[in-house]
């Protein structure tokens, strides 16, 4: 065999190397091979340079960069970009045992160990009927064939009519030496795995002692393994089966032998010896029956096992064989999850293959199974399979069964090559793929006056060495090779040739802040791969018809009004085929040509070429556009299948080449221009020169030319400061009732034209110019002030109804001030920046000041509402604490929740009219408001009348398409209609005590379920608080004092106690109190006196008791 160095694969994960730096290239259809470029510090004016994005997902380059000197302002960027393929190389062989025997792999009856894969041998039996098979017999220890006269024709064989025994009768006594019966070698050099060799025996022989018997093997290193020998006596009355397990001596063995030995003998005692018939040697799973079958281990982008590539479409897939005559080799892929064919791809011959039009989205994983059934000529035999764009032919086969033209040169089945004497040409198929080439690379093996020749998609012939790796200009559809020869003998030997992927922009797009951003963008989706339209209508990148009846289908795309290069795709029938299909090419409302397909029974390539191609382009160059922006303009093209029934049908594998350029003219007004003046202003820190690097993003590997057409810089206004209230740095900005203000200070030496104020996050942007002189009247209430424009989603932005802009001129200073809302409607967003600006009248742009907002776990915007709390103020206006949730029955209470935004901090909270707020027991609302006080919403309820226990729920509903969150949703009262009662008191109604520092005076209070905790002592003090001077306490000169509650509320009774300090008090100065509150429920206290005339619940005179002293008596 011939085999050059190559790529193979390695079963875990494939090494893919993404080429990052390649040469200029040139025009025409073949490029040159590759180099290298030398990245500068900037990017000069009119140069092209290319760019690589080699990682995924979400690449980026900042090899671009704009020079802007020091202290200017960039005003105008022109930029030209184009999609550059990126050479991706993944093709990979499997063509050595090590691949094909995978411990991932599945296989049947598979011979590995040779130069590939093939049937696994059958086995070797021998009944020794009519021959004795080669057997040596060694007559002197009386080996022969037939059968032990002594025994008889039936008792001396198995099955037959012949054996192999040891003589008629009992062997003889003094045996000096072994004598064998030895079987013919045979090449088991392919063999591996459990192996037997059985036998039917029946033997007598005297104990190993004095008599001996052997069973051996020759294993592979040509030395005689013993697999049994006698230890007792044996002698068997009949025939019975014996196996041996010889898988370790019979693996790649390729001169194996058994053999049966008799001797030594001792000079006493004989038996009848040996005698064998229907000798085996067979694999333990049996034998392979000619046919057999090996299942790849995984490969695709999302294989787990096998050959991991980067996510994207397949390459081609080739498979070096030789199929004998009578024989048959089918191969079909699997999806790897699932374990089921591919509509298309099931028992093909073919020995070549794009599997580029696979939906590797659908199939992020493949394998390929084949299967081999044996022929007259012998078994099928692969030497290589190989993936991702390598196609390899050692012409083992004839080259023009598999469509090649072979142009008056020969091939030889003897040698496995293709020779000429003169000058003789030689085509390839051409090899068409849904997948773009970037690279052609080669490694043919040939000699004599042969050359090798390329026309990429269609085009002239080029040279190509037979050893190159040749880089192409643009992504490349189809390839096709010339071998001929330059008059004399020449030969080639081996045709192998990598067609290598190309990453093509995916979503291409600016990010000049890395913060999702984007300056500018091609949509991804639909719109597919920039210069290489891959996707359907719908986004997706197959699409099934049905036709089980009469029907017409229809299939949209989105290609370039500019034309196309070409375009081609795949259909194919979900079963036996597909009946009667046309196809008509619609732009518009216009059908630009029809195509008579006929009936469809395997994959078909339908291709727009020549007349068609001319047609399409024409209608496409004058159609109106779908989906256009700024360097991209595409429109539908709907592709109309009718059938009259049949299978359903598979589009796919569509790929239309088209030469997009992206020109980006951007003046001080385009987000690319402000987005650089951001980041210079950002760096205010940095003198001299900045070289602004411009980001070049793709979803997936790609290139990109690039060329700078024009710049333009100069000075500009100064922004002295900028400040804002009502907001946090540390928080998200949201559409809270608070008016968000913003203060900036400009300095120019010119007259300003406008000031602006953008506010930019990821998803939505509003800007506002406004002319810098005297502020103009809103035209309604909350709308910007009359001398401001809107860009954008302005109308997002909700202004002040009085001071929506106020403007102050003193010389060449300018102050603005802003005040503003977000909507509600403005979704959560990870970054935003409040930006200000100048232009001045001759239209130059000052550097922004920027406010940003978002960063790490903090969003930019948040517009998502939280039930942040809620709680129940009761029917005397007290709340309820959360420790004892309590309702009276029939009383009518207030439910106020307290509603913010979700993960932002108490000081912001929703407005009226953002939100509703309902009240909800039982699936049954209650209440319900969109009025809010500084976040709090209050609803009454009336508290049933009946019930041990009450659930209400407190619901919320964004009324803008906020999303809801609940720190808290519902909660569980227990009914009280049972009032809490003062019982008893430690000081009696009317009392005198001696003044104290520490009066103490306790109250007994019954309740249940739970005590009262919110009790309060009102107190009257005679000598502080008698305002009338009336010597009796009156309800206005009670003081509230805070008095100690029970430890333990769920106690029947509790002591609630104050301690007092009356000293200040004259003798005979009086003090009073009651009490006063509720229970969590809102059940007044009972017994606990009053504020009016003799209500109160105590009284003492304070009173120094004076010693007795006796009186002398006269």
């Amino acid at each position: 065999m011939r085999y050059n160095q190559r790529t193979t694969a390695s079963f875990g994960m494939l090494a893919i190397f993404l080429i990052a730096s390649l040469s200029p290239l040139i025009g025409g259809g073949i490029g040159t091979e590759l180099g290298g470029n030398n990245e500068k510090s900037y990017t000069p004016i009119g140069q092209t340079v290319e760019i690589s994005i080699p990682v995924y997902p979400n690449g980026s380059s900042s090899m671009l960069k704009v020079e802007v000197p020091g202290g200017e302002v960039l005003q105008e960027l022109d930029l030209e970009l184009q999609p550059r393929p990126l050479p991706i190389v993944e093709e990979f062989s499997w063509d050595t045992s090590a691949h094909f025997n995978a411990t991932t792999a599945a296989f049947d009856n598979v011979d590995y160990n040779k130069t590939g894969l093939t049937i696994l041998p059958s086995g070797i039996e021998w009944d020794f009927e009519n021959t004795n098979h080669g057997w040596t017999l060694s007559t002197g220890g009386g080996w022969a064939r037939g059968y032990d006269s002594t025994l008889g024709s039936s008792n001396g064989v198995h099955g037959g009519s012949n054996a192999l025994y040891t003589y008629n009768g009992n062997y003889p006594n003094y045996m000096s030496s072994t004598h064998w019966a030895t079987s013919p070698t045979f090449d088991c050099s392919s063999c591996s795995g459990t192996w037997s060799l059985s036998y039917w025996k029946r033997l007598g022989v005297e104990s190993s002692s004095w008599d001996h018997a052997y069973v051996q093997f020759k294993n592979a290193q040509g030395n005689w393994v013993n697999l049994w020998s006698n230890s007792g006596t044996v002698n068997d009355g009949s025939f019975s089966l014996s196996s041996h397990s010889i898988g370790s001596y019979i693996s790649n063995n390729p001169s194996a032998q058994v053999r049966f030995g008799l001797g030594t003998t001792d000079g006493s005692v004989t038996y009848t010896g040996w005698n064998i018939d229907d000798v085996s040697i067979l694999p333990v799973g049996g034998v392979s029956g000619g046919f057999a079958n090996w299942t790849s281990p995984d490969f695709g982008p999302q294989a787990m096992t096998g050959a991991t590539s980067v996510p994207g479409a397949y390459g081609i897939l080739s498979i070096d064989s030789i199929v004998p005559s009578g024989a048959s080799l089918k191969w079909t892929v699997l999806d790897a999850t699932t374990l089921s064919p591919v509509p298309g791809f099931s028992d093909r011959s073919d020995h070549f293959a794009d599997l580029g039009i696979i939906d590797w989205e659908a199939h992020p994983s493949l394998r390929l199974k084949l299967e081999f059934v044996s022929g007259s000529g012998g078994a099928p035999h692969v030497y290589s399979i190989n993936l991702q764009g390598r196609i390899v032919d050692d012409f083992f086969a004839d080259p023009s069964e598999d469509g090649w033209s072979m142009g008056g040169a020969s091939w030889s089945s003897t040698d496995n090559r293709i020779y000429g004497t003169a000058s003789e040409v030689v085509f390839t198929p051409s090899y068409e793929v849904a997948r773009p080439i970037s690279r052609i690379r080669t490694d043919m093996v040939m000699s004599g006056s042969v050359q090798i020749e390329v026309s990429v998609n269609g085009g002239n012939w080029s040279s190509i060495e037979q050893t190159v790796t040749r880089v192409l200009n643009s992504s490349a559809s189809s390839v096709r090779f010339k071998i001929f020869g330059g008059g004399s003998y020449w030969q080639l030997d081996r045709f192998e040739v990598d067609l290598q992927g190309a990453g093509m922009p995916v979503h291409p797009r600016i990010d000049i802040a890395l913060d999702n951003r984007y300056e500018w963008e091609i949509p991804s989706g639909a719109h597919g791969l920039w210069g290489w339209q891959n996707r359907l209508g719908n986004g997706y990148l197959e699409n099934k018809m049905a036709f089980s009846t009469p029907s017409t289908r229809q299939v949209s795309l989105l290609l370039p009004t500019a034309g196309i290069d070409a375009m081609a795709f795949d259909l194919t029938p979900v079963g036996a085929g597909t009946n009667d299909v046309i196809l008509d090419f619609n732009v518009g409302a216009t059908t630009i040509f029809t195509r008579n397909i006929s009936t469809i029974t395997k994959s078909t390539n339908v291709s727009v070429i020549g007349d068609e191609l001319i047609q399409l382009n024409a209608a496409l160059l004058n159609a109106t556009a779908s989906s256009s922006g700024e360097g991209y303009s595409m429109t539908i093209v709907d592709l109309d299948f009718t059938a009259s029934g049949g299978s359903d049908l598979l589009i796919r594998g569509l790929r239309v080449p088209y030469s997009p350029t992206a020109v980006i003219s951007a003046d001080g007004d385009h987000p690319l221009v402000r987005s650089i003046n951001e980041l210079i202003a950002s760096q205010s820190g940095i003198l001299g020169t900045q070289f602004i690097p411009i980001p070049l993003q793709s979803e997936m590997p790609a290139g990109y030319f690039a060329r700078m057409a024009r710049t333009s810089s100069s000075t500009g206004p100064n922004i002295i400061s900028m400040s804002m209230t009502n907001v946090s740095q540390s928080e998200p900005l949201t559409p809270s009732w608070q008016w968000i203000e913003v203060d900036v200070l400009f300095d120019t030496q010119e007259d300003a034209q406008r000031v602006e104020l953008d506010l930019a996050a990821i998803n939505r942007y509003a800007s506002f110019h406004c002319t810098a002189d005297a502020v103009q009247i809103a035209a309604s209430q909350g709308e910007m002030a009359g001398n401001c424009q809107g860009q954008g989603d302005y109308d997002l932005i909700e202004w002040h109804p009085q001071n929506p802009m106020h403007i102050t001129h003193n010389n060449t200073l300018i102050r603005v001030h802003w005040s503003f809302r977000f909507d509600s409607s403005w979704d959560d967003e990870d970054l935003l920046d409040v930006r200000t600006s100048m232009v001045t009248v001759s239209g130059t742009h000052s550097l922004p000041k920027v406010f940003a907002f978002g960063s790490g776990s903090t969003k930019g915007v948040e517009n998502d509402v939280n039930l942040v709390d809620w709680w129940v103020i009761n029917q005397n206006g007290e709340q309820i604490p959360n420790t004892a949730l309590f309702l009276s029955p029939g009383a009518v209470v207030d439910v106020v929740a307290k509603i913010g935004f979700e993960d932002v901090g108490d000081s912001w909270s929703p407005r009226s009219g953002e939100v509703e707020v309902s009240l909800w027991q039982s699936g049954v609302q209650l209440n319900s408001t969109t009025t809010l006080e500084k976040g709090l919403a209050t609803m009454s309820a009336a508290v049933p009348s009946s019930g041990a226990y009450i659930t209400w729920e407190v619901r919320l509903s964004g009324l803008n398409g906020q999303g809801v969150a609940y720190s808290v949703i519902s909660n569980t009262f227990q009914t009280d209609s049972l009032a809490p009662e003062v019982v008893d008191m430690s000081i009696a109604r009317h009392d005198h005590l001696a003044p104290s520092i520490n009066q103490r005076i306790e109250f007994t209070i019954y309740d249940r379920p739970v005590l009262p905790q919110a009790i309060n002592l009102h107190l009257w003090k005679q000598w502080i608080h008698d305002i009338d001077a009336d010597g009796l306490p009156s309800t206005a000169e009670y003081v509230e004092y805070s008095i100690e509650i029970p430890t333990n509320l769920s106690a029947l009774t509790g002591i609630y106690f104050l301690n007092l300090d009356d000293t200040a008090a004259a003798d005979g100065d009086l003090v009073a109190g009651y009490l006063s509150g509720s229970d969590p429920a809102g059940n007044l206290l009972v017994g606990g006196g009053g504020g009016g005339s003799d209500m109160h619940l105590f009284m003492y005179q304070v009173l120094r008791d004076i010693a007795t002293t006796i009186r002398p008596h006269h």
